[in-house]
């Protein structure tokens, strides 16, 4: 069948499954998440999302709320410990049926998460992993990050991980700081003293153990740039793969990437604001 050579893939963490607000009182904020997702213009091929709570009960209703109002299909749903699954919806009509769909390690992992396999004409299929990595440490979320993309190039040399690293990124500017939650700047920063609280640095573990496991397993690495929701992506030279990073509930992320050929050749992504 043929493809499409741009995949457009939208990312957007849903908070507390977009149908109740921190509380936990009814907060049904779907149809503006299906309004920020139609934003982008074009219609995406492949809608990754965060903090899927809920989204399995009473037979999957909300699940399959999402397929009809986006038109799209659905991934199952991964096991999860906390509840807060990662999804994936995407388009049949560009990405074709997916070929695998594997969870088997998602009991190693707080939130859940699986690999998907798509043909999208290159040599090898593509693997697509939403994920959710552990905000409370990040040991865990680094453990993580190298397990599930190994499960990626169990299927080949090309793949994505699409969703909320939860951590400063590889290289470029910190996150903004002043904005965070008190219990997730104490996770995920380290104090230079104790006199000063005010004053946190990223930790550096997090950034050198991340690049190195990701560029030892996929060489190419794309990761975002939260005061400016834009990204930076460096290509594999000979892979052509991504691993793709976005902050939390952020705007939705648009990801076009060019995939005709024997690999793809660019990637672009634009934070939408």
């Amino acid at each position: 069948m043929p493809h499409s050579k741009i995949i457009r893939i939208v990312f957007q963490n849903l908070g507390h499954g977009a149908l109740k607000d921190g509380d936990g009182n009814p907060e049904d904020r779907w149809p503006a998440v299906t309004e920020r997702i139609a934003s982008i213009g074009a219609p995406a091929d492949m809608v990754a999302l965060n903090e899927c709570a809920g989204w399995n009960l009473y037979g999957h209703k909300q699940l399959g709320r999402a397929m009809r109002d986006l038109d799209m299909d659905a991934l199952p749903l991964p096991h999860s410990k906390s509840g807060y699954r990662p999804g994936l919806l995407y388009r049949p009509e560009t990405m074709g049926r997916w070929l695998r769909w594997n969870d088997d390690f998602w009991f190693n992992t707080t939130h859940g998460a699986g690999v998907a396999t798509f043909d999208v004409g290159l040599p090898k299929p593509l693997a697509v992993l939403p994920l959710h990595l552990d905000p409370h440490s990040a040991d865990n979320a680094l453990v993580e990050a190298k397990l599930l993309a190994t499960r990626g190039m169990r299927y080949g040399p090309f793949g994505m991980l699409i969703g909320d690293f939860n951590y400063p990124p590889a290289f470029g500017p910190n996150p903004l700081f002043d904005q965070m939650r008190p219990y997730n700047l104490a996770a995920r920063t380290l104090l230079t003293s104790p006199d000063d609280p005010s004053a946190p640095v990223p930790d550096a573990a997090w950034r050198g153990w991340w690049s190195a496991a990701a560029t030892s397993t996929w060489p190419g690495t794309c990761t975002s740039r939260p005061r400016t929701r834009r990204c930076c992506c460096r290509q594999a030279p000979t892979t052509g793969s991504t691993a793709c990073t976005s902050p939390s509930r952020s705007r939705p992320r648009l990801v076009e990437r060019l995939a005709a050929g024997p690999r793809a050749h660019s990637t672009r992504v634009a934070g939408q604001r």
